[in-house]
């Protein structure tokens, strides 16, 4: 949320994906900013007849920051940019509603530190959970584009044997 940028346009993503994203920014801000939200996060969910979600995705953005191993780039709620990291968020997501455990926990190690990872599952799994029985399932979108942790792209600088 530094620096200028044009909030007015709107997330190129389609209405169930916005509505996760902007859950997850705006409880990744109040949490920034020490402001309560989960009222107002509530009774947006509860328009979208998805308020049962919004309590395990607060669940997912505290456990998220306080397991991180770096600053997690998510931007203000009306942002049209995506960041990386809030890509993998919904990737992470959507591999859990897909019921693609493994993957999803190797590609945590993203964001998390190694110990929040190896626990983040079921955080992950009741927040994928609680949105897919509100009838919010992440598209084939969220899951095209996979992002491996920046650790996994090193390459040796001469042949190996083994």
């Amino acid at each position: 949320m530094t620096g200028s940028h044009d909030c007015r346009a709107a997330v190129a993503l389609d209405p169930q994906t916005q509505l996760v994203l902007w859950g997850l920014r705006v409880h990744a801000a109040g949490m920034r900013m020490g402001v309560p939200v989960s009222e107002p996060v509530r009774a947006t969910f509860a328009q979208a007849m998805a308020e049962d979600a919004a309590g395990p995705l607060e669940a997912l953005v505290v456990f998220i920051g306080r397991g991180a191993a770096r600053t997690v780039e998510v931007k203000c709620p009306q942002c049209p940019d995506v960041t990386a990291d809030e890509r993998l968020l919904l990737r992470l997501l959507a591999l859990y509603q897909a019921g693609r455990d493994l993957p999803a926990l190797f590609e945590a190690r993203g964001l998390l530190t190694p110990s929040a990872a190896r626990v983040s599952g079921p955080v992950f799994r009741m927040a994928a959970t609680a949105l897919a029985q509100c009838g919010l399932r992440l598209t084939d979108e969220t899951l095209a584009a996979p992002m491996p942790p920046p650790f996994a792209l090193i390459m040796p600088e001469h042949a190996t044997i083994h």
